[in-house]
This record gives C-alpha cells, sequence and structure tokens, in this order.
C-alpha cells in the first residue's frame, strides 16, 4: 500500500471531461469463510515490527469471501472527559512506512499474513522529515492520553475526598478547569479553550500533515509541555495528603472501549 502525501481536494473539470469517484487506495484483506461464523468473536488486529497493537479493525462473518480495509491509520488517542467535543480528537495519525503483521482472529483460531506500507516515491520529504513529523505526532498522541488520564485520577479523587475536605476538591476543581472545559456544551457557549483543546488542536494540524512542523508549531509545542508540567506538579501538590482512592491503572484505562 502506497502512502500517497495528496490531499482530499480534486482540481476542476469540464463536462468534456470523465467524472467518477477517487479510486480506493487502501490495503485490502481478504478472507474467505466456508461457511458463516455464528459462535465466537472474529477480529482483525494489525501490529507493528515490534508486536505493539497498531488498530484493530471488525472483521465479517459471512460465508464466502470477505473483504476488510485498513485506510494505513492507527486509533484516534484517549481524550480527556469535558463538557464539549474536541474535534481534534478524532484525528487519527498515520502509520509510518514499514511491514505490518496482520492478524485475523475466528473463535479459537488464527490466521496470519502481512501489509506493507511505502512512502510516496515522488515526495518532496526526506526519511528524517518523516521521522520527525511522526515524532511529534505521537508525542501530542500520548500527551493527549496522558492528559485524559490525569483528569480520571482528579475526578476519582473528587469523588473520593467528599466533604470533609472541601478545600481539597476545590483546588482540585480549579485545576480541572485549567485543564478541559467544564462548562456549556456542544449546543450552547461553551467557556474559552483549556490546554486539551489547545493540545488537541496543534496535534490534528500536524498529524493530517505530510511536512514537518513549523517553527511556530514546534514552540507551541513547548508552551503546551510547560502547561502540562505545570498542572501535573499542582496536582502532586494537592495530593499529598494521600486521599485513598482505587484507580485503574493507565494501562488500564487506555485499553478501555
Amino acid at each position: 500500500m502506497l502512502i500517497r502525501e495528496e490531499s482530499g481536494f480534486g482540481g476542476y473539470s469540464s463536462e468534456l471531461e470523465f467524472v467518477g469517484p477517487n479510486p480506493d487506495r487502501n490495503a485490502k484483506i481478504s478472507y474467505y469463510m466456508q461457511k458463516r461464523h455464528i459462535f465466537g468473536k472474529t477480529k482483525i488486529e494489525i501490529f507493528d515490527k515490534d508486536n505493539k497493537l497498531v488498530t484493530e479493525l471488525p472483521a465479517g462473518k459471512s460465508k464466502g469471501v470477505n473483504t476488510i480495509s485498513w485506510n494505513g491509520h492507527l486509533k484516534r488517542p484517549k481524550v480527556a472527559k469535558a463538557k464539549t467535543f474536541a474535534f481534534g480528537g478524532f484525528t487519527t495519525p498515520r502509520a509510518p512506512a514499514g511491514t505490518y503483521k496482520v492478524v485475523f482472529t475466528k473463535g479459537k483460531e488464527t490466521y496470519q499474513t502481512s501489509i506493507e506500507l511505502k512512502n510516496d516515491p515522488d515526495s518532496p520529504y526526506t526519511d528524517k522529515q518523516r521521522r520527525q513529523l511522526h515524532k511529534i505526532t505521537m508525542e501530542l498522541y500520548n500527551m493527549s492520553e496522558e492528559l485524559a488520564y490525569l483528569v480520571y485520577e482528579i475526578d476519582s479523587l473528587i469523588a473520593a475526598a467528599g466533604d470533609k475536605n472541601k478545600s481539597t476538591v476545590d483546588k482540585l476543581n480549579v485545576l480541572k478547569e485549567t485543564l478541559v472545559i467544564t462548562t456549556g456544551d456542544n449546543y450552547v457557549g461553551s467557556a474559552e479553550p483549556q490546554l486539551r483543546e489547545d493540545l488537541l488542536d496543534l496535534y490534528s494540524k500536524v498529524a493530517g500533515a505530510f511536512a514537518p512542523p513549523s517553527r511556530p508549531e514546534m514552540a507551541n509545542l513547548k508552551l503546551i509541555k510547560e502547561r502540562f508540567k505545570e498542572a501535573k506538579n499542582t496536582f502532586k501538590n494537592i495530593n499529598k495528603k494521600g486521599i485513598p482512592v482505587e484507580l485503574k491503572s493507565l494501562e488500564e484505562f487506555l485499553n478501555e472501549s
């Protein structure tokens, strides 16, 4: 599968030119079923060279040939809960060029194949620039997931603190208001964007580009990292008393559907 470095917008055509849908450039995963699979789950998992799960795709159970498409993207990042949507969080990062293992699971049976992603040979960008772009994309991706976990910790601590720790709860709410939007909704005017919105806005711009991040984007990243570091330090200081609370691990939290 070739990673096409082009936008989804075409040019103009006249009434004398043929107009049709763009070709489907997704990777195709096909498998044959002798009969419809009824009992047990079917799924397709894609792993990178380090055997890390990249994404999971729904798999058909119909008799005959089933074909599943993969667009060469990773799954969306986990996003901190808030009163409004963060549209930048719907962006999925592109998987870098390389060979990926495909595992099809049908009940207790598994089958394997592979998919190779190749860079566009006509691209003006070097491999070094692509690595830089992917590095910054994933840094922002991971920050979004860490921020989601921090907000989960704050919400859990507020619930555990109760009325006996009003001062702590007030401090936690003040901190949370700097991290995510806590008022309004998606239909009524909401508060000013907070760390989550600024982070995901930058993430969507970087992840959706083919060019390496610009200087202003790198400067913005530095500011966001400083704000996030300060927020984490503030949370530690607020929770010095160590209010007892049961928390999921970061891995458990991220693996939740």
